[in-house]
């Protein structure tokens, strides 16, 4: 069984950006390895480029991507008018367990139940 999740990042206009990603998004994972690796909104917007992922890893060579690895076509970054917008239809349309938002410099992760900075879910 996987746990599925999206990845996001906010614009200046309050609009997100995402992609899906399939395996081991529970935050003692994703939560760990997105602060950690992904701390910049560079290095956020690197990972969004590669489009849907199988799976996250550490730097963008070890993330498992359906397009570069395996020869899928590129699904870019799904657009949403808000964070919230965002966090709704992610359990509705995707099953996704988790969702994070790199917000403000931040990381922060919903279950469905509003946001929370990333480092709230690992206490």
């Amino acid at each position: 069984m996987s746990t599925r999740g999206l990845i996001a990042i906010m614009d200046e206009d309050g609009s997100c950006r995402s992609i899906y990603c399939h395996h081991d998004m529970y935050p003692s994972h994703a939560g760990v390895i997105l602060p950690k690796h992904y701390a910049t909104r560079e290095a956020v917007e690197a990972l969004l480029a590669l489009g849907d992922l199988s799976a996250l890893g550490c730097s963008t060579a070890e993330c498992e991507a359906y397009s570069r690895d395996r020869g899928e076509k590129l699904h870019k970054p799904t657009q949403w008018s808000d964070r919230w917008v965002l966090a709704r239809e992610a359990f509705d349309r995707f099953w996704a367990c988790y969702t994070y938002l790199y917000m403000d410099g931040e990381w922060f992760c919903s279950d469905g139940n509003g946001w929370q900075p990333v480092s709230e879910w690992l206490e």
